[in-house]
């Protein structure tokens, strides 16, 4: 790597300069005035240590941490590959988005709902106004923007949060849409067969939901606003067909009585160059003692970001005094690998020796679990993606999740 040039730093400064020590996190401002952004991204993806450990040199592509040349020919390949890709996206008409929805089966009065939209004849606030109605132009969810079809479906705060909690759990804001119809041929690029009839069915069931605060009439609870989606599915399909995980399949197990429960997660944010990690720690009634998540800039490799989840899950867990830990994570190979310590040469392993090290001496038990029995963790990790920084709560949590911790507790 080479600095860009004159550079704000020190003559022959090392590479502690560029590292915070207290927080023992790579300084992004120092990195940003003397790197381009492309190495700044590279060197973000590095771990840190609190324990200061004897440097080592490896080759990332490979778990055993040595070079091969087959594994320098396929990162060859990947960086022209990288470099060549361009993103496009072509414009498409409502007509002819309307022609894909009409192959989909889903019901007639969901396919009804898609063409209102299509046409631009939903009647949000927006076009009530436009057509002389006499009404306040105030989405009812959030009772602050405009509302038109992009909002009440897609941009809304709240409405944010319930994609979150949906069958498919999207984050609506991974791509930035000027139309429902754009928005809409975005996800029929993105999703296949079984998937994009789901991300149908629940824009109508995030609309009828619109209608009932609307109409002040009784709305579903948020935890159990999807339930419908798996059974049109079963409907249309004219079987059972395979479930999805829906929030009614939630589960969790509760700790022992003298024991709190870790459970930790990670999203991956690409088009953000980052990731985000979630933990929470519950007592054995289900009671929420701490959560929070935590930003990992430049980090976008999986099991890396689920581990520094679980970590941050135990950073938290020896805050609390006399009780056994019990730590959960979905990540089969960073919870066999914590289980089955070994001296695996990657960046992986500075962070699982880091995780041992902190809990040395405790009572902590570490143990796999499926993604529906994670799922509150799963979904922080997600929602932490629209904040801007680390957030640490004691006792609580934010909406949606808090919708889940009830069901799952």
């Amino acid at each position: 790597m080479k600095p860009l040039g004159l550079i704000n730093a020190p003559v022959a400064c090392k590479v502690s300069y560029f590292i915070d020590a207290p927080s023992a996190t790579w300084d992004r401002d120092k990195l940003a005035a003397s790197f381009s952004s492309q190495e700044v991204s590279d060197i973000l993806k590095i771990p840190l240590s609190r324990r200061l450990p004897p440097d080592k040199v490896f080759w990332y592509p490979n778990k055993n941490g040595f070079y091969t040349v087959k594994s320098g020919y396929y990162k060859a390949c990947a960086i022209i590959n990288r470099e060549s890709a361009s993103s496009s996206s072509s414009a498409i008409t409502s007509n002819e988005i309307w022609k894909r929805i009409w192959n989909c089966s889903i019901q007639p009065k969901i396919k009804h709902f898609l063409w209102r939209i299509c046409h631009g004849a939903l009647p949000c606030t927006d076009n009530l106004v436009k057509r002389s109605v006499p009404v306040l132009n105030c989405c009812p969810r959030c009772g602050v923007s405009p509302e038109n079809d992009l909002h009440a479906l897609k941009n809304c705060d709240e409405v944010r949060g319930i994609w979150l909690l949906s069958p498919l759990s999207l984050r609506s804001d991974s791509f930035q849409a000027s139309s429902m119809v754009e928005r809409m041929n975005h996800m029929f690029t993105s999703l296949k067969g079984e998937d994009i009839q789901t991300f149908l069915t629940c824009l109508w069931v995030i609309w009828n939901d619109h209608n009932n605060i609307v109409f002040n009439n009784k709305r579903v609870p948020l935890p159990l606003l999807f339930r419908c989606v798996s059974e049109f599915s079963s409907i249309n399909s004219g079987s059972r067909g395979r479930h999805r995980t829906t929030p009614e399949n939630v589960s969790w197990k509760a700790p022992p009585a003298n024991a709190f429960k870790v459970n930790s997660d990670a999203a991956v944010a690409l088009h953000r160059n980052m990731s985000v990690a979630a933990t929470v720690c519950r007592d054995a009634t289900g009671k929420v003692l701490k959560c929070g998540v935590k930003i990992l800039h430049g980090i976008v490799d999986v099991e890396l970001a689920e581990a520094q989840g679980i970590m941050l899950g135990l950073q938290m867990a020896i805050t609390i005094p006399g009780l056994k830990m019990v730590v959960e994570s979905d990540a089969l190979n960073v919870i066999h690998r914590l289980q089955h310590p070994s001296l695996f040469l990657d960046n992986i392993q500075l962070v699982i020796e880091d995780c041992l090290d902190l809990v040395k001496d405790a009572d902590v038990v570490f143990q796999h679990v499926r993604r529906n029995d994670n799922t509150v963790a799963h979904t922080l990790a997600k929602w932490g993606v629209f904040f801007d920084s680390d957030k640490l709560f004691d006792g609580e949590i934010s909406f949606p999740v808090n919708e889940l911790i009830i069901l799952t507790s």
